[in-house]
């Protein structure tokens, strides 16, 4: 009787090691980007371009969350045949210079509750000589939240938009 009471006991004591480490693993930070849309706009007369994101930042942990920075990294190749990659900050003013409504702009230092999400659009201004006249390989979007954990997503299709 004494043999099963304890195959029991450790049967049960594994079950709820197990369970503890799910619950721990789940209150440990991390945020995710979904994208939905992208643009590039084209400025007429102007040395620069608007890059416009439509994304939604999920936090799918037990604890809450907060978007403290986001990026758009783009890879570029030179003239020269070099493969380049900058780093530009968001920039919500950088809406000012879209001809149409797109939405609202995706504010820093966003909290997101426990498996919540936030939606909105994040506008990056791209100024003509950071890409040294190059062809652009690759947009990604970095996200960076309270912890310093980094997220990312691919931005693949993006439509061009060109003012007159």
């Amino acid at each position: 009787m004494a043999l099963f009471v304890s195959v029991i006991n450790v049967r049960t004591s594994r079950a709820s090691l197990s369970l503890a480490r799910k619950q721990e693993a789940n209150r440990a930070p991390a945020l995710t980007v979904h994208i939905y849309d992208a643009l590039v706009y084209r400025v007429a007369g102007a040395a620069h371009r608007v890059v416009g994101v439509s994304l939604r930042v999920t936090n799918p942990r037990d604890g809450r969350n907060t978007v403290s920075e986001i990026d758009l990294e783009t890879t570029y190749a030179s003239v020269a045949g070099v493969l380049t990659t900058i780093r530009i900050p968001h920039n919500p003013g950088a809406l000012t210079d879209l001809p149409m409504e797109v939405g609202p702009a995706f504010a820093l230092t966003v909290p997101i509750d426990p498996h919540g999400a936030e939606p909105g659009w994040v506008f990056f201004r791209v100024e003509d000589k950071l890409l040294d006249w190059g062809k652009v390989e690759h947009h990604e979007l970095v996200i960076k939240d309270s912890h310093e954990i980094r997220s990312s997503a691919s931005i693949v299709l993006v439509r061009d938009l060109v003012d007159g």
